[in-house]
């Protein structure tokens, strides 16, 4: 039964670090990184949805929060 409930339903992952581990890595393996790594993982769970964080590390506090928000975003 819980696994008919499973696929039967929206199923939301609401906290993950996608967008840090993505922005960790060089702009041109952001797409393939997803790809390879989360797409996967997010299929054989059932995820239908994602609420991706904005979350800035202290490392970039203050004077590159901004430009780390911005690079989530995009």
């Amino acid at each position: 039964m819980s696994a008919d409930l499973h696929r039967d339903s929206v199923v939301a992952d609401t906290h993950n670090d996608l967008l840090m581990a993505v922005t960790a890595r060089p702009p041109a393996r952001w797409a393939s990184f997803f790809r390879e790594r989360w797409l996967p993982q997010l299929r054989e769970g059932g995820v239908n949805l994602q609420v991706l964080p904005v979350f800035i590390d202290d490392q970039y506090r203050p004077e590159g929060a901004l430009r780390q928000t911005l690079r989530m975003i995009e």
